[in-house]
């Protein structure tokens, strides 16, 4: 059996035959084959359009922005659950990144106006925000998905007691469902694979939940936000 598949989850892929033809995507999940054949990769391309390919019809694709063709189209379907429509992106020259981020990326203009439009800081203004929170510090790690200096997605890693707690994971609101938040969350859970890793996640938000059940986390416990959403019941979710 392959132990080691050249496509991880997250990984941006082309589609190098007929089928979807030249179209960018990103592994959802694979399949290794008991008899150690062929791996089977399952490519999400936005929306409801989804292939499963062979190892050899994929080629690795650098990330340069958004995942669809540079020209406008609609993609309507269900995605977890949730029924969306989404205007189609416009591709870019930018490269991608994950690294920690500064006070200059989190205080930046394009950073602030898509994360200030997120449900937990709907009653927040930046003037009153706590920037240090999601600010990458001696006290804790954060990590951002960069498009060039345009900070996207970010995700905050704290140590307690030999455990792992991951909090502050957000995603542009305008880039969903574009392999982002996987991307990042993927680089989390490879670079702490040897560690007890453990989040909150809203009872009510069950596309969350089975998305974190996807990659290993499993319910051992339940409790209530006492921060920006009070009395909102989550569970407490650890990765096996």
């Amino acid at each position: 059996m392959n132990n080691n598949p050249k496509f991880s989850v997250g990984t941006r892929v082309k589609s190098i035959k007929a089928f979807r033809h030249g179209e960018i995507g990103y592994v959802e999940k694979f399949k290794e084959s008991a008899s150690g054949g062929k791996t089977t990769y399952y490519v999400h391309f936005g929306g409801d359009k989804r292939a499963s390919f062979y190892e050899s019809d994929l080629q690795e694709a650098p990330y340069t922005g958004h995942l669809k063709k540079p020209k406008d189209i609609k993609v309507r379907g269900a995605i977890s659950g949730i029924f969306i429509e989404a205007e189609r992106y416009i591709e870019t020259t930018e490269p991608s990144e994950i690294k920690v981020t500064t006070r200059k990326d989190v205080t930046s203009k394009h950073f602030i106006d898509w994360y200030f439009k997120m449900e937990d800081w709907a009653d927040i203004s930046p003037e009153h925000y706590d920037f240090s929170t999601i600010t990458h510090s001696d006290d804790y790690i954060v990590l951002g998905y960069f498009h060039g200096d345009k900070l996207d997605a970010i995700i905050r890693v704290d140590e307690y007691d030999d455990k792992y707690y991951l909090s502050f994971f957000f995603v542009n609101g305008t880039l969903q469902y574009q392999g982002i938040g996987q991307s990042l969350f993927q680089f989390v859970l490879n670079r702490f694979s040897d560690k007890k890793l453990i989040l909150n996640v809203y009872k009510d938000n069950s596309p969350a939940v089975h998305i974190y059940k996807k990659y290993g986390f499993e319910v051992i416990g339940t409790g209530f936000n006492k921060g920006y959403k009070p009395k909102s019941a989550h569970y407490i979710m650890q990765k096996m």
